[in-house]
């Protein structure tokens, strides 16, 4: 008995420990949360977990755009994205797809590329160039993260 108890006890904690993916375009995000073309939509829930904000010294960064279906992000407003985990979960990946304006970039991530963390409750993703210009946008079309509950289970 005691070892089926053990074996069980091994089970629930190996799921405990297991990662969840959240993947959503801004397209699927635009219909499900009802953004308004040419609006700030940020900040706003990816699921119960993940929650998805911005920062920036412009009123423009965090619009959602019907065209193209993004949330544009502004060089010129030092724009930062940022992803927060929900107490007790952690962050170990982030990918965010984008369509580079002016040639920005997000400095931290290619688009499309996973970026992995060290289990953090937050990443922070800022705005800036892959050439001279200095207007660069980074359009954000689609938001994937790996999380998971935080060693000890949820606070």
């Amino acid at each position: 008995m005691k070892k089926i108890f053990s074996f069980l006890a091994a089970v629930l904690f190996a799921g405990s420990m297991m990662a969840t993916t959240v993947t959503k375009t801004v397209a699927d995000l635009a219909t499900e949360l009802s953004f308004t073309n040419s609006e700030v939509c940020t900040p706003f829930a990816l699921d119960e977990v993940i929650a998805v904000s911005t920062e920036a010294t412009d009123a423009n960064t965090g619009k959602y755009y019907s065209n193209g279906e993004q949330i544009r992000l502004y060089q010129t407003g030092a724009a930062k994205l940022i992803l927060t985990a929900a107490d007790g979960y952690k962050i170990s990946s982030v990918t965010l797809e984008y369509a580079s304006q002016n040639t920005g970039i997000l400095v931290e991530a290619a688009s499309g590329e996973a970026v992995a963390f060290e289990n953090v409750q937050s990443a922070t993703f800022t705005v800036g160039n892959s050439g001279s210009a200095t207007n660069g946008q980074a359009r954000i079309t689609s938001f994937s993260v790996t999380y998971a509950a935080a060693e000890g289970g949820k606070t």
